[in-house]
Formats: structure tokens, sequence, C-alpha cells
């Protein structure tokens, strides 16, 4: 049933304030307070998809925080404080206990409803006009509506996401005369697919600083730091989202050259992989083509954003030394620039960058499970250490991101304690002092990454009781020589339990440790390629593995079709003629299709409130894609959407009730078990354990 009129939702509503039972006629409030509320126990990731819902539920909890002890100020009365002018908002009122400001919004139809955010703002300009100082978090809006148009959808959406209102879309309707509120959280973002962010969203350029940027002590002037914290603020303020990078020069031997890599978001490059993986399909809507058209064969290049945010803060700098912009790179381009020259000195970030660095370093499973990564909560996004990993985590290229342990990962852990092994020992050879300029800030980088994969691992294994804990052991960010027992625990450790003694991941994992410096394609370009010749002992058994990988290829091309990664991966690896660090991965992550991760059985999944309308949503975009969608839990206890793309998880035919029906792919056992099942039957967790129990749906 519905209202007969406006008039009368406006009656019966204010009655229910009134009553001081506007709060209480809300349905579903736990739930949006389970949702919004980060789990105690699951690890935080950056969800480009989900930057919509996640505001729309946090806005949703913050405005239900206080709704319980409103006092009505106006009812449908004039609020402009100048003459001939006419503001009647429904209702604003006040909250006893905290005195922030409730305004409230009421819609019977679609075609009314059209004008409610326009009218939302407008008396939030005019409330300000008599508090001008009344913060944002203090300013709620309620909107009511029995009818809810796209439209209406996406204004509200937008509002949360990208203007950051405080604001609780309410379903309104009548049960038996008697009003019913229910919070609606729109499904206004459409799935896109792109999990991280596409090598070239990120581009930056850099802030050459000319001459001294030091102070007498030889560390950053203060007003570098200014300069930092000027554009995260400005950044922030201006909606605009990217990072940027306070660096020491080590091309300066005296080590008194500071510059700043300054980069943001590029969002055509969204736009480009949501085309590609199907998830914008061209036939649709008539924005796609002519944009396409419009951006075709344009270089890629930082938003405008940027440059007036530098302009804000060049200033500050240049009282003290010159600045040239230079260097247009994406984000991985540039950072194989830096390996051997930059020595990272700070860090910031803004926009939605800066809200993911934020939350994660308050997060409660992060300071419960992650303090080495906080050094044990002394550290904030702006030390290098930590500001690397949330940067490298957008972009996908964290370590172990599905808790699974392929061949490229042994190989990549060989060969990242391999090269930090070898730049020890190098660096304190008092021989080696002529190349210290180089190798210095390429162990720094390389002992960042070593320490954040060695953290994902201990992170990884903790969750398992079939590997055997590590005992004691300190990896140290300084150039120093390690005990040589402590090493050999941990390589013995990395072998027997957490590679079980497979063959072939161990030999992975050993040709990394002894290929570490050779395979570096960033320390070959400016050593004059010193380690050619240990590369080059190296290279029968690298092409020996190539060979044993295009074979398994061909075995299982007999078998069936290849998946598109795999044929893209054979074309890379047949023409691979010399090997290097890129060379040998791509090698790694072909096999990593043809031979299973190490399996260990994972102990139970820690209890979380799914977002099951969320997960829905994604299984329908991907049906309605042309895809196959199943929900995928990841051996790190990670629900998620997927497209069933790879040949064998095709054998299974699809579902024929999408409604109630669901694949399931069940990777936590270290095997890939794909089931037919009900949404009811995954939200009792009747396919995977839950620590304490069932999940409850």
């Amino acid at each position: 049933m519905t209202f007969s009129s406006e008039a009368e939702m406006q009656g019966l509503i204010e009655q229910l304030l009134s009553d001081g039972a506007f709060g209480n006629a809300i349905s579903g409030r736990d739930s949006i307070e389970l949702l919004a509320e980060p789990a105690p126990d699951v690890l935080p990731i950056f969800a480009i998809d989900r930057v919509a819902r996640a505001a729309m539920l946090a806005a949703a909890r913050d405005v239900l925080a206080d709704i319980d002890d409103l006092t009505v100020l106006t009812s449908d009365a004039n609020i402009s404080m100048s003459r001939g002018e006419t503001l009647r908002p429904d209702f604003i009122c006040i909250s006893a206990s905290t005195q922030s400001v409730y305004l409230i919004e009421l819609k019977k139809s679609a075609q009314t409803a059209r004008e409610a955010i326009t009218e939302l703002l407008g008396y939030e300009h005019e409330i300000k006009n008599y508090l001008p100082f009344l913060a944002n978090h203090d300013l709620n809006f309620v909107l009511i509506s029995s009818e809810w148009s796209t439209l209406l959808d996406h204004s509200a959406s937008s509002a949360c996401a990208w203007s950051r209102k405080k604001l609780l879309c309410l379903e309104a309707g009548l049960d038996n005369g008697v009003v019913t509120l229910t919070p609606r959280i729109p499904e206004a973002w459409s799935i896109t697919g792109v999990t991280a962010f596409p090598r070239e969203s990120l581009q930056t350029f850099q802030l050459t600083l000319e001459g001294s940027a030091a102070d007498e002590d030889g560390d950053p002037d203060p007003r570098l730091f200014v300069a930092m914290n000027l554009l995260a603020r400005s950044g922030d303020r201006t909606g605009a989202h990217g990072f940027a990078m306070l660096w020491r020069d080590r091309f300066d031997a005296a080590g008194r050259t500071f510059h700043i890599t300054v980069g943001g978001v590029d969002p055509i490059a969204f736009f480009d992989a949501a085309v590609d993986n199907g998830m914008i399909d061209r036939g649709k809507g008539h924005f796609t083509i002519p944009f396409e058209e419009a951006v075709t064969g344009a270089p890629r290049t930082v938003p405008a954003s940027l440059f007036a945010l530098v302009r804000g803060v060049r200033p500050v700098i240049e009282e003290f030394v010159g600045v040239t912009m230079e260097g247009f790179l994406d984000w991985e381009t540039a950072r194989e620039t830096y390996l051997c020259r930059a020595e990272p000195v700070s860090f910031e970030f803004w926009g939605l960058l800066g809200d993911h660095a934020r939350a994660y370093l308050t997060n409660p499973a992060v300071r419960g499970n992650r303090m080495s990564l906080l050094d044990g909560g002394r550290i904030d996004w702006t030390h290098p250490f930590l500001g690397l990993f949330l940067l490298q985590s957008f972009r996908g290229n964290q370590f172990l991101p599905d808790g699974e342990i392929h061949l490229s990962d042994a190989f990549a852990l060989g060969s990242a304690l391999g090269t930090d092994g070898g730049l020890r020992e190098i660096i304190n050879n008092p021989n080696a002092v002529s190349a210290l300029s180089v190798l210095e800030p390429a162990f720094l980088w390389n002992s960042y990454t070593t320490a954040h994969m060695l953290e994902e691992l201990m992170l990884v294994t903790s969750s398992t009781s079939s590997i055997a804990p590590l005992g004691e052991f300190h990896f140290s960010l300084r150039a120093v020589l390690l005990p040589e027992a402590q090493m050999g625990n941990l390589i013995h450790w990395i072998s027997t339990q957490v590679l079980r003694d497979q063959s072939h991941f161990v030999s992975a994992f050993n040709l990394g440790m002894r290929g570490g410096v050779a395979f570096s394609s960033a320390l070959a370009r400016v050593t004059g390629d010193s380690f050619a010749s240990a590369r080059e002992a190296l290279a029968p058994e690298l092409s020996d593995i190539k060979a044993a990988a295009l074979s398994l290829l061909a075995e299982a091309k007999a078998n069936g079709p290849l998946s598109r990664e795999q044929m893209r991966l054979a074309e890379v690896v047949a023409r691979t003629a010399a090997w290097d660090d890129r060379s040998a991965m791509n090698m790694f992550r072909l096999l990593d299709t043809l031979i299973p991760a190490v399996a260990h059985q994972l102990n139970a999944v820690a209890p979380s409130n799914h977002d099951w309308d969320w997960l829905k949503q994604g299984v329908r975009e991907v049906r309605a894609a042309g895809g196959r969608p199943a929900i995928v839990l990841s051996a790190d206890g990670i629900l998620g959407t997927m497209d069933l793309i790879e040949p064998a998880l095709l054998i299974m035919g699809d579902v024929t009730d999408t409604e109630n029906e669901v694949l399931f792919l069940n990777n936590l056992s270290g095997l890939h078990m794909l089931v037919k099942t009900t949404w009811d039957a995954l939200a009792r967790g009747d396919h995977f354990p839950v620590m304490g129990g069932k999940a409850t749906p």
C-alpha cells in the first residue's frame, strides 16, 4: 500500500517524529551497521567497484547513529533569511544528544523526486547561512520516497560517494496504516570488473628541485614537508585522487638534492580496461562509442587537477630552490627509473587513495594482524615502508594476493632474497665504494619489497596449521649483513614448510636465490651489466624450464582450448631470447596456469557479515556482459565475484535458476572446487568452515 498524497505522508512522518518513534520505524538498522563497519578479522582491500556502495553504507550508518532523539524545529515552513524567497524543507530537526541538524525531505512520486537532491543542497546552503561553521558531519540528510527512479538512485549515490554527504535514503510504504521505512542502498554503480589500477592509470611527473633542498643537517628542508601536506590537503579539497613521493636523489654524491614525484589517477585507463573486459558494452548507451573515438590514440597523461595542486605549492618551494616539471611517465615506468637512484623519504595520498590509506592504518584487522607492517604502530602512510606498500597494493602488485603460493611466487620470493643478500655483500665490501650511489638505493627498494613479501608470507602461513612456525627472525632494512644461521633457517623453512619440499617450487625458489642480482634489469642498466656472466651461467637452466613449460602447454592444448592469458604468455615466452627478471617471471606465470599452487589446508574463515546484495549485483552484471559468473572464496578467506574463463572451469554447466542458484568456487584448501549451490546455502556457510560456527544469513 502506498500513500494517497504527499500531505498524508507528511502528516504520518510528523506524527512519528513528534512521538519519538521515527527511529524505531526504520527496519534493517542492524544490517546497515554491520555492513558499514570494518570486519575485525578481515584485512581491507581497495575495491574500485565498491566505492559508491561503501560510501552510502557509511553515510547511512552515521545518519542513523543520532536519529532516535530528534526534535522538530520546522515543518513545511519557509526558512529563507531573505524577503521574497521561499525555501520550505519538509522537516528540520535537531538531535538532542549531539546538536546535529537533520534535513528531512519527502517525495511521493518519481516525478517530484527528480528534484530531491537539488532541494536538499539548497536547504543545506541556507542552514549554513544561519550556522556558517556547521561541519558537514553535523548536517544530516534524510530522503524519504515511496518511488525511486534511476535518476534519484544515481543522484543519491553521487552525493555520498563524490560529494561526501551524510545521506540516508529511506523507502517508504504503508502496512495497514502503519508507516514502514526501509534503508535503500541504490545499485547505482555498474560493476566494471577492474579489480586493480591498470598500468597506465597512475600517471606521474617529477618536480625537479634545482639546487640544494637540504637543511644544515642534510635532511630535507622543512618546507618540502609543508608542500607535501599542502598537496594532500588541496587534493582532498578539490576532489582529486593521487599521491606524492618526496625522495633524495642519490645521483648527487653529497645527498643534498631532493625531488617530489606527483601522481594522479587517469580515469580513461579504467574506461579502457572495462571496455576491454566486456563490462562496458559498446552497444549500450550513447556515450561509449563517441568517447572511445575521442580518446583513441591520445597519450595517457596526468589529470589537469594535478597541475592546479602544484601551482598552489610552488610559492613555498620556490622560496629556496627552482622547480621544473618533467619526467611524465606512468608509475611503473617511473618506478623503474627510481630503483637505482631515488631514496624515498615521505609519501602523501589524497582523494580515494588517501581515504584508503587512513582506513587501512586504523582498521582493526590491520592493527591486530599486521603490526610489523606498521612498525608496531609507530608509522603511518607517510613512511616509505607503508607508503610503498599501499601504492603497490593499488596496482594489485601485492605478494600472494589470493593467499595461494604459485611457482611465480616461489621464484619472486627467491629473487628478492637473493638480491637482498647479494647487495648486502657488495655494499659491505670495502672495494665497492664507487658503486654505492647506485647500489644503496637499489638495496633500499628491494629491502622494502622483501620485507613486504616476508610479512605477507608470515600472515598467510599463520592461517594454516600445516606449516610449523618459523621462530624468531628479524629482517633488517639497514644494509648490514644478516646472521648466516638465521638466513639458513629461513631458507630451510621456506623450502620444507611453505613449499612442502615440492621439487618444482623449491627449484624455482632456489633459481631466484641464485639469480637475484644477476636477473635484475634495473641493475643491469646502471652498472654496465656487471652481472652478465652470472646470468649467462643460469641461461641453460632457464632455457630447459622454458622448453618444459611450452611442452606442458602443448599437452594442455591437446586436451582442450587454452585461455586467453595462456595464449598471451605463451607468445611472450616463445619469443624470449635473453633472460632477465621480467622474462623469467613471464615463464613462471605461464607455468602457474599449468601447475597447481602448493596445497595448504587453511583454517576456518573469519566470521563476517558478507554483503550478499553486492555479491549478487556482481553476479548479475557479469552474466549480463555474457560471462559465466561465480562467487569465489580465495585462499585468504575473501569472498568475491569472478568470471569463469578458464576452460577447465567451464566444463561444469551454468545454473538454471539464476535468481536463487549460484556457482561457488572454493580455493580454501589450495585446490579449486567448483559446485552449484544456492545463495541461502552460501549465506549459512554450508560450503566453507567459519570460525565459531556457521555464517549467519
